[in-house]
């Protein structure tokens, strides 16, 4: 399994055995540096001159975070850019094959405030956590909603 590093504004939920059961992400998160993509190699490069418009190779350690591993069939990125940043028209290439059978679900807090509960498939309780608006968190798992405030929305 995929080591993925600690990071302010990023918490991941690990089942006993080291799967991962939720990842939340706060609307602050600013630690890109610590999360792919790298541009250590001259294949890294060259892959991210072909799919991006970059001045700077380098400045996409600090400006790109892929935050889910490589074998989830849905791929969590945070982009920080400035205007006149360019995405060129590309698709997403599954490098290893998805595990598992769930469906995942991303809750993204829109207004208001809700409480998401995260849990092992096997009901084991891992904690739960605060979405407020421009938060998120990917449920791999069983997760439960408690809404907080009244009006609240979640995506």
């Amino acid at each position: 399994m995929q080591e993925l590093p600690e990071a302010k504004g990023v918490k991941y939920f690990k089942a006993q055995d080291g799967r991962i059961v939720g990842i939340y992400i706060k609307g602050d998160f600013e630690d890109y540096e610590k999360f792919p993509p790298y541009v250590n190699t001259e294949a890294e490069k060259a892959f991210l001159s072909d799919a991006y418009k970059l001045e700077n190779l380098q400045r996409e350690k600090y400006t790109k975070a892929h935050i889910t591993p490589e074998d989830y069939p849905l791929q969590l990125t945070i982009l920080n850019r400035d205007p006149g940043a360019i995405t060129r028209p590309h698709f997403h290439e599954i490098f290893e094959t998805p595990k598992g059978n769930l469906r995942q679900q991303i809750l993204w807090c829109q207004r208001g405030k809700a409480r998401v509960g995260v849990y092992t498939k096997e009901g084991l309780d891992l904690g739960s956590v605060i979405l407020e608006q421009f938060v998120l968190i990917l449920a791999t798992e069983r997760h439960e909603v408690d809404f907080l405030e009244p009006n609240t929305k979640l995506i």
